[in-house]
């Protein structure tokens, strides 16, 4: 358990920033809104320069849809996601984000 000295300070952009995206999620059923809203709003907490949303099935671990920003398409082949492929497969493989800078 942490406590409060162990805490990371959270400024009061990052609090809005996040209320207005859960916000904008919640309100929309369309799966390309709620993923450009996403972006959108890491976008404003972390200056990203590509980044990929991907919906994994949790039992079969294989990725049925994804979403990318910042890619160009010619880049986005049919390997893409492999699992083990690249930054993007490590952390499809290893179910935990990476940032890389």
């Amino acid at each position: 358990m942490l406590s409060e000295d162990t805490l990371m300070p959270v400024h009061e952009k990052t609090i809005e920033t996040l209320i207005e995206a859960v916000r904008k999620v919640s309100s929309s059923l369309d799966l390309d809104e709620v993923l450009n809203t996403i972006f959108d709003s890491i976008k404003e907490l972390i200056d990203y320069s590509a980044a990929v949303i991907y919906v994994m099935d949790p039992r079969s671990g294989e990725v049925h849809e994804f979403k990318t920003r910042g890619y160009l398409p010619q880049s986005i082949s049919e390997d893409f996601l492999a699992t083990g492929s690249g930054i993007i497969g490590w952390v499809i493989r290893n179910r935990t984000g990476e940032n890389r800078r």
